[in-house]
């Protein structure tokens, strides 16, 4: 498995949460500018998340050929 790619996952994980934490106050507040910072974290995290599925999945792939 991977550590690279569970990091990036977990980054992932964190980004996302982070965004939903601002999506919250955002709302709240009728902050537009923190509601858009909200989508950014969103979308980073998912990004990352994805980008270290793939990595571990390369990962998993190479160990296997050994």
């Amino acid at each position: 498995m991977s550590e690279s790619g569970l990091k990036e996952q977990i980054t992932g994980k964190v980004e996302k949460k982070k965004g939903q934490v601002k999506e919250g106050i955002g709302e709240v507040t009728e902050d537009r500018e923190l509601k858009n910072e909200e989508k950014w974290e969103k979308t980073k995290g998912t990004i990352k998340e994805k980008v270290g599925k793939v990595k571990q999945k390369i990962s998993d792939g190479l160990d296997n050929k050994e």
